[in-house]
């Protein structure tokens, strides 16, 4: 396998043959930019100011994760809201399209009885569920 030890010690970082000089031109140039990237972080235009400290204050409390975690919560509650919407909607259209029709106390016949219940536990289940979210999001 002499090509693998070509291919590692191609990739390898080798030192510098000279040290850098802090007095060069090229440390100079650096140093002009650096200062002048520093002024127009500071004293630039005043929305630029506020979105670059804005910007490092973010990730400084690691806001990528925050947002993260609010993204999923938000998921979380959003998909137990969609739920309990369906079946409200489900006992809509079960009732004939007429909200008052709906079989809240009396179940319809034996035969779709145990429909009737998977809706309403379903229902009753997805409605603690999304008030547990909406308290623990608090």
């Amino acid at each position: 396998m002499p090509e693998l030890e070509v291919v590692q010690r191609a990739h390898q970082v080798q030192p510098l043959a000279s040290p850098p000089v802090a007095n060069g031109r090229i440390a100079h140039l650096r140093n002009r930019v650096t200062e002048a990237t520093e002024w127009a972080m500071t004293s630039a235009w005043r929305p630029v100011v506020i979105g670059r400290a804005f910007y490092e204050r973010d990730r400084d409390v690691g806001g990528g994760l925050l947002a993260g975690a609010l993204a999923f919560r938000l998921f979380v509650w959003l998909a137990a809201f969609v739920v309990v919407l369906v079946a409200v909607l489900g006992f809509i259209d079960a009732a004939g399209g007429n909200a008052a029709r709906l079989p809240v106390t009396k179940p319809p016949v034996v035969k779709g009885l145990l429909a009737y219940n998977a809706m309403m536990f379903l229902l009753l289940g997805t409605i603690v569920l999304l008030l547990w979210l909406t308290c623990s999001a608090a």
